[in-house]
């Protein structure tokens, strides 16, 4: 219900010659900002109307920066989620409690149901396939699934001791530390191995072809017919041809995180280190074409010698 800011370029009155540009965030239920509540507040961030991507950047991530300065290249995605749990695991888990619904408990419960045979906990068979959210919406479905994956993927037998020790990372109080029972660490190190092995198969950035939540949700309320739509928000850059309306996310010039290679325990002895996080910038945006047909857009990047070349036409 909320109003679309942006700019329509080309014929406002002919949707197949139009191209709107936005940010991206109205279609985000996270990050969505209704701007014309906040006119007029003085003090915005105590306002209940902020979402809850707004309250994890000021609760959770703002007061790391001191430490981590490089906070602010990592990606806003499930798997950042996980490595707070990690790295600021009292803060983290009372925002998912206090602004997405999810307590310790049914975190707890979701992970454990995933390898619940009747009353008992199964052994992980290195055969069984990765678990994969039934709905990406819900994130507390999303959390529990990778974390049961790398339950998975480090064949732990006995899952009851690590879900126990989750529980106690989240209240602030976990005291399992290496030698113990729970692999590498415990409860903290279980959710920073589920954040990095995410986050590489995201890697490296490139330019696909496949959606992302901004066009299915931007469909049922742009003009019927719109040329196409190029948006940001993401940090991912995308081109999709085919349908109406087509689209581009011109991803990002900031600096965005990588996870460099090399053995998972070896990264998280440099996280616990606070040694720098490598990242660079994708540098890429799009370019609208206008012709005497339906406008063009092409997604274009630019090299580190300042050369220009295009990704992809939509």
């Amino acid at each position: 219900r909320w109003p679309v800011y942006g700019r329509c370029l080309g014929d406002s009155h002919d949707p197949e010659r139009a191209v709107w540009v936005i940010h991206g965030d109205r279609w985000d239920s996270t990050n969505a900002v209704d701007r014309e509540a906040f006119l007029g507040i003085a003090n915005p961030l105590r306002d209940p109307k902020l979402p809850a991507g707004s309250h994890l950047v000021y609760e959770v991530l703002q007061p790391l920066k001191g430490e981590r300065p490089w906070i602010d290249t990592l990606k806003p995605e499930s798997a950042v989620m996980l490595l707070l749990l990690y790295l600021a695991p009292k803060a983290a888990g009372e925002f998912l409690r206090n602004h997405l619904g999810i307590s310790r408990q049914l975190l707890r419960g979701a992970i454990a149901a995933k390898f619940q045979q009747g009353p008992l906990f199964r052994a992980p068979q290195l055969s069984t396939p990765p678990l994969e959210p039934q709905d990406e919406a819900d994130l507390g479905d999303e959390l529990s699934a990778l974390l049961a994956e790398d339950l998975l993927a480090e064949g732990v037998n006995d899952p009851q001791l690590l879900l126990a020790d989750l529980d106690a990372l989240l209240r602030g109080e976990s005291s399992f530390r290496d030698g113990t029972l729970a692999a590498h660490g415990g409860a903290g190190r279980w959710a920073v191995r589920a954040a990095l092995r995410r986050m590489r198969k995201r890697e490296p950035h490139l330019f696909g072809i496949e959606s992302d939540d901004i066009l299915e949700s931007a469909i049922p309320v742009v003009p019927q017919g719109l040329g196409a739509v190029v948006a940001g928000h993401t940090h991912d850059a995308r081109a999709v041809a085919e349908g109406t309306p087509r689209y581009v996310n011109t991803g990002t010039w900031l600096p965005i995180a990588r996870v460099p290679s090399g053995k998972v325990k070896e990264l998280i002895d440099e996280l616990d280190a606070k040694k720098p996080w490598p990242s660079d910038s994708p540098r890429t945006f799009a370019r609208v074409l206008w012709g005497d047909g339906e406008p063009r857009v092409a997604l274009c990047a630019v090299d580190e010698d300042g050369k220009e070349r295009e990704l992809a036409y939509v």
